[in-house]
C-alpha cells in the first residue's frame, strides 16, 4: 500500500495549493494542478482495481463523484481514504526513509552523516519532540522546551496551506533566498516549486527537525534540487561564517532573508538566537533601510552642498559617456583615452560610477564627474584614496553619508522621486527629481537625458556577465557558477548571462529611452543587447570622416599604344574601369580625372568623374614626373574651390582589372596608421636583386646587393624576400605631397596583392580582355 500513499500525499499537496490558490484568485495556476490531480487520480483507479476492499472501493466512488473540482470536501475525503489505509494496513509511517535517505547520501554526504548520528540529538529532560499526525496525516511536530513552552514546528491543520502563505511573503525579484528554520520542510518545498530558479539556503541548528522530516516526510524534492542547500549549523560561530560565505558568494545579487520563526523560537542558544533576528534586521528589513536613507539624507542635507541642476549647462548638447564597471569596460580603454586626448574632448561629458573610479584614474582616464548612489556605509572603499582627485562628485540625496562627506572635492547633491523628503525638498528648492532606476548607472542615464545631452554613450554598461568576471580591471570577482543565472541576447546577436537585477535594470533603460527621439542612444559595451539603442564602438563612434579624393591621371598621347587610355577593351574605355572602380568604393568621396584632352575629360564625365580642369601642357608630356601632377591637381582644388582631402588614391587608369575591397583596405590601414605617410601595392617580386648585378663597359659585373656578402652564391629560400611595386594602386595623405614634396613620404606600407595587368601592349590588351569576359 506505500505506493498508493504517496499518490494520496501527492493529490493532498496538489488540492491544498488549489484551494489556497482559488482563494487568492490565481486563477492561472490551478489548470495545471488539476490535470496533475487528474493524472495521480487515474493511477490509484488502476492501484484500487487490484484490491478486494469494498469500503476502500466505496470511498473512492465517493470521491470520484464529488463535483467541487478539488476543493475543501474532496480534500477531506482524500484524507479519509489515506487514514483508513493508515490503520487498517499498518502503513509504516517511515515509508519514505530509505529512498530519503539514499538520495541525501548521493547529493550531500555531510548531512547525511549528521542525520544518521544518533550522538547528535537536541531531546533532553528539558527539550521533549512528539511527532504527531495533523489534519491532513502528514507528520507535524511539537518541541516542548523547559517551563512547558510549547512550539508547534509546523500547522496541525494543514501545514501546506501555511507554507503557502509564507512563500508570498518572499521577495519575487530575489536571486537568493536565506531562511533560518527548516521546520519540517513544508515551507521550503513549496517555494522551491513557486521560484524554481531561486538559489535557497536553509541553516537549521536542530539536527532533529530535519532528520523528522527525512524520517517520515516525501523530501526527494528538495534533496535533488541542487539549488536547495540545507546547512546544519550546531555552533553560532558556524552560523556566522556560513552567513558571511553566502553573502561574499551573492554580492550584486538580489538576497532576501526570511525567519521560520517556529523553528527560531525553539533555539536554545539565546545569543544565536538574538544573532539571527539582529542579521534578519540589519541587513534584510526594510524598516532598518528606510531608516538608514533617512539618516543619509538627513546628513547629506546638512553639507550644504550645490544642486546637480548647475551641471546643466556642460551636459546640454554634449555627447555624455558613461562609463560603468562592466568587464567589457577593459576593451575600450585605449580607444577612451585616444577619444579624450583628441579634439573631440570638447564636446564631451565624462560621467563614471565610483565603483571603477579609481581604476580609471590609475588608467589615466579623468572622467568629468564621479556618480555614487548606494546608501551602504560600505561602499566607502570606492572612492578611497582619490577623495581629493578634483573631480566633482554627483551623488544621490541618500547616498552614504559617510561616502558623500569624506570626499574634499566639489560635491553636487540629487534629489530622486520615490523618497519623500527628496521631493519635498526638490518642490522647496525647486529643482530637477531624477529616476534612479535602482542602479547608480541607470541614475546617471536619467541625468544626461533630463539635462538633453546630444549622444548617450554607454561604456561597459554590459548588464551581464561579458566573460568571467562580474566587473572590469580587477575589480569585480570571477564568474564559476553559471547555472543560476540566465541568458538574454547580447550586442552582437549571440548571448550572454545576466542575473534577475541586472536584467531588470536593463529592462529599466529600454523603457527609458523608448520615447527620446532627439538623443542619439549608443550602446558601446559588449555585454546584453539593449533594445532601443545602437550598437557601435567607441572608435567607430569617434572615427574621424576623412576626405577621400581618387584621381585618376589620363593624359593623350601615348607612345606604345595611341590613345590606351581611351581605347575600347570588353566594350568600354579602359578609363572607365578605374572610374568605376573609385565610384564603388565606400570611403571614396569624390573621383576627379586630370588630363590634357578634351575628349578624354568628355568620355570621363560620361563615365561619372569630375574633370574640373584641363591639365597644363608641361605636365602632360612623357617625362612628367606624378608629383607635378598631383601637386597641380591639389593647388587648383585648394585655390579655386578650397577643397583639400586628407587622403588621396592615385588610380592609374592602364589597370582594368582591380579588386574594389583592395582600394578599402589600403585606405583602411592608411586611416588606422597615423605614423604612415602612403601605402603602395606589392608583389612578390620574380627576379630577385641578390642575384643582380652592374656590368661595366669592359665587360666586369659588381652585385647590386653588397649587404649579405656572396649573396649571389646562395640558395634562393636564404635570401630575404623582395617584392616589386606595382602602380595599380597608391595611397597617401594629402600633405605628402604639398609639405613633404612627394609621392611617398618617409613611413611607407606595402599592401600585398597579386599581380596585375598594367597595360602597356597590344598583348597586354587581348589578355586583359579575355580576363575581363571571363568575369576574373
Amino acid at each position: 500500500m506505500k505506493k498508493s500513499i504517496q499518490y494520496l500525499d501527492n493529490i493532498i499537496r496538489a488540492v491544498s495549493e488549489n484551494i489556497y490558490y482559488k482563494k487568492n484568485k490565481l486563477f492561472d495556476k490551478t489548470d495545471r494542478i488539476c490535470e496533475y490531480v487528474s493524472e495521480e487520480l487515474q493511477k490509484l483507479v488502476v492501484f484500487f482495481k487490484e484490491i478486494n476492499d469494498e469500503k476502500l472501493q466505496q470511498q473512492f466512488m465517493e470521491l470520484r463523484e464529488k463535483n467541487d473540482v478539488y476543493g475543501g470536501e474532496f480534500l477531506k475525503i482524500v484524507c479519509k481514504i489515506k487514514e483508513y489505509i493508515l490503520s487498517k494496513y499498518k502503513t509504516d509511517a517511515s515509508l519514505y526513509c530509505t529512498k530519503n535517505l539514499d538520495l541525501l547520501f548521493k547529493t550531500d554526504k555531510k548531512l547525511y552523516k549528521y542525520v544518521i548520528d544518533s550522538r547528535l540529538s537536541c531531546g533532553s529532560e528539558e527539550r521533549k519532540y512528539q511527532i504527531e499526525w495533523n489534519r491532513i496525516f502528514d507528520i507535524s511536530m511539537i518541541i516542548e522546551k523547559e517551563k512547558r513552552e510549547k512550539i508547534n514546528i509546523c500547522s496541525f491543520g494543514n501545514p501546506w496551506q501555511e507554507a503557502l502563505l509564507y512563500v508570498h511573503s518572499i521577495n519575487d525579484n530575489a536571486d537568493v533566498c536565506i531562511i533560518f528554520g527548516f521546520g519540517l520542510g513544508y515551507h521550503i518545498q513549496e517555494m522551491a516549486a513557486m521560484y524554481p530558479n531561486m538559489e535557497i539556503y536553509v541553516l537549521e541548528n536542530d539536527i532533529e527537525q530535519i532528520r523528522t522530516a527525512i524520517n517520515y516526510r516525501n523530501m526527494t524534492d528538495i534533496l535533488a534540487n541542487r539549488r536547495i542547500h540545507i546547512i546544519y549549523c550546531n555552533e553560532i560561530l558556524e552560523y556566522a561564517g556560513n552567513l558571511e560565505r553566502i553573502t561574499q558568494k551573492y554580492d550584486g545579487y538580489i538576497i532576501d532573508c526570511k525567519m521560520w520563526m517556529p523553528s527560531v523560537k525553539a533555539i536554545e542558544n539565546n545569543e544565536l538566537k538574538e544573532l539571527l533576528e539582529q542579521y534578519n534586521i540589519s541587513f534584510f528589513s526594510m524598516e532598518y533601510f528606510k531608516n538608514d536613507l533617512i539618516r543619509n539624507f538627513d546628513n547629506n542635507i546638512s553639507l550644504n552642498d550645490d544642486n546637480i541642476d548647475d551641471i546643466r549647462k556642460n551636459v546640454i548638447g554634449k555627447n555624455v559617456i558613461l562609463i560603468a564597471a562592466g568587464p567589457s569596460l577593459e576593451n575600450e580603454l585605449v580607444s577612451l583615452k585616444d577619444v579624450l586626448e583628441s579634439n573631440e574632448r570638447q564636446n564631451i561629458c565624462v560621467i563614471c560610477v565610483g565603483k571603477i573610479s579609481r581604476k580609471l584614474l590609475e588608467n589615466k582616464i579623468k572622467p568629468d564627474y564621479i556618480a555614487v548612489t548606494d546608501a551602504k556605509d560600505s561602499t566607502r572603499w570606492q572612492i578611497s584614496g582619490i577623495e581629493d582627485c578634483g573631480i566633482p562628485l554627483l551623488y544621490l540625496s541618500t547616498a552614504a553619508s559617510n561616502v558623500v562627506s569624506s570626499y574634499t572635492g566639489k560635491r553636487y547633491i540629487a534629489y530622486q522621486n520615490g523618497f519623500e523628503k527628496a521631493e519635498k525638498m526638490a518642490e522647496i528648492k525647486k529643482n530637477t527629481l531624477f529616476d534612479t532606476g535602482g542602479s547608480v548607472a541607470t541614475f546617471v542615464i536619467d541625468v544626461a537625458i533630463r539635462f538633453k545631452c546630444k549622444s548617450l554613450i554607454c561604456v561597459g554598461l554590459d548588464l551581464g556577465y561579458a566573460g568571467e568576471s562580474s566587473h572590469a580591471l580587477g575589480v569585480g570577482k570571477k564568474i564559476v557558477d553559471k547555472n543560476r543565472l540566465k541568458k538574454v541576447e547580447a550586442v552582437g546577436g549571440e548571448v550572454i548571462y545576466t542575473n534577475k537585477n541586472l536584467d531588470l535594470y536593463r529592462k529599466w533603460i529600454e523603457k527609458r529611452v523608448l520615447n527620446e527621439k532627439n538623443i542619439n542612444m549608443i550602446n558601446a559595451s559588449h555585454g546584453a543587447r539593449i533594445n532601443g539603442m545602437e550598437e557601435k564602438s567607441i572608435k567607430d563612434i569617434f572615427r574621424k570622416k576623412y576626405e577621400v579624393l581618387a584621381v585618376i591621371p589620363a593624359r593623350s598621347g601615348s607612345k606604345s599604344v595611341k590613345d590606351k587610355n581611351i581605347r575600347l577593351i570588353a566594350g568600354k574605355p579602359m578609363i572607365a574601369y578605374s572610374i568605376e572602380h573609385a565610384l564603388k568604393s565606400p570611403s571614396i568621396n569624390r573621383v576627379i580625372v586630370s588630363t590634357d584632352s578634351e575628349v578624354y575629360a568628355n568620355i570621363s564625365k560620361e563615365y561619372g568623374a569630375e574633370v574640373p580642369f584641363l591639365r597644363p601642357d608641361e605636365y602632360a608630356t612623357d617625362t612628367a614626373l606624378d608629383i607635378d601632377v598631383f601637386k597641380h591637381a591639389l593647388s587648383y582644388l585648394k585655390e579655386e574651390e578650397n577643397y583639400v582631402p586628407d587622403i588621396v588614391v592615385q588610380l592609374r587608369p592602364t589597370y582594368p582589372i582591380r579588386d574594389i575591397q583592395d582600394i578599402e583596405n589600403m585606405i583602411k590601414y592608411l586611416i588606422e596608421h597615423p605614423d604612415v605617410d602612403s601605402v603602395r601595392c606589392v608583389a612578390p617580386a620574380k627576379e630577385i636583386p641578390y642575384k643582380m648585378w652592374f656590368m661595366d663597359q669592359d665587360g666586369l659585373l659588381e652585385p647590386i646587393m653588397k649587404d649579405i656578402p656572396e649573396c649571389y652564391n646562395m640558395p634562393r629560400q636564404q635570401l630575404p624576400k623582395v617584392y616589386y611595386q606595382n602602380a595599380c594602386i597608391d595611397v597617401f595623405r594629402t600633405t605628402v605631397v604639398t609639405e613633404k614634396d612627394s609621392m611617398t613620404g618617409d613611413v611607407i606600407a606595402g599592401y600585398q596583392m597579386n599581380e596585375n595587368y598594367d597595360i602597356d601592349t597590344e598583348e597586354d590588351f587581348i589578355r586583359a580582355s579575355e580576363s575581363i569576359k571571363r568575369g576574373l
